[in-house]
């Protein structure tokens, strides 16, 4: 891994459509977090991200139990290794 991924947290917002990440944590609120938990995304996880809108408002994930949309917003608080 490039030194430069550990000078910052890399969330969904950097990784490229295709790629499969792991989830390091949700840097979100409780009840967030625990929704995100529900749909599979969770410390640890392994997610895909299939594609992004056009506008790069909605991202589409696959995880172990289902494929979901989150926002931008939402994508910048799922902090991911790869």
């Amino acid at each position: 891994m490039p030194l430069f991924a550990f000078l910052w947290n890399m969330t969904l917002v950097n990784i490229s459509d295709g790629e499969s990440v792991s989830v390091m944590r949700v840097d979100a609120s409780p009840s967030l977090a625990a929704r995100l938990e529900a749909l599979g995304v969770f410390q640890n996880a392994v997610i895909t991200l299939l594609k992004r809108s056009s506008g790069g408002k909605v991202y589409y994930l696959r995880t172990a139990f289902s494929c979901i949309a989150v926002g931008a917003e939402v994508a910048s608080k799922i902090e991911v290794t790869k």
